[in-house]
């Protein structure tokens, strides 16, 4: 059982996010509200994105500035509440990854995209 609810306030900023990140040209192929019970937190993972030679370090730029564009907009959440789920090393097995889990049902709660 999920013991933090995912609010409907970070569901709507986590579009705002997402549509920041369209504007400015990096659109992942999924992105989704994952909890994390390890650290009883929900993040927005960003998923199947393709990332370029300097991987995700650039990836987690590119947020980081799309969240300072919308900060007016975007209050309740910050790059650490991001998690980018793409060509990078894992520790995890690919088909115990996050995005696997999701895949097959065990996670299911999407992020609005409009």
């Amino acid at each position: 059982m999920v013991g933090t609810a995912l609010t409907p306030q970070l569901i709507e900023e986590g579009a705002e996010l997402l549509r920041a990140l369209d504007a400015a040209g990096l659109t992942p192929d999924a992105a989704f509200w994952f909890y994390f019970s390890d650290i009883n937190a929900w993040k927005l993972v960003l998923a199947e994105m393709r990332v370029g030679p300097a991987g995700p370090r650039e990836v987690y730029k590119q947020v980081q500035r799309a969240l300072g564009t919308r900060a007016d907009k975007i209050k309740s959440f910050s790059l650490a509440d991001v998690d980018v789920e793409a060509g990078r090393p894992s520790r995890v097995r690919p088909e115990e990854s996050t995005t696997r889990r999701t895949q097959r049902g065990r996670r299911t709660l999407l992020a609005k995209r409009d």
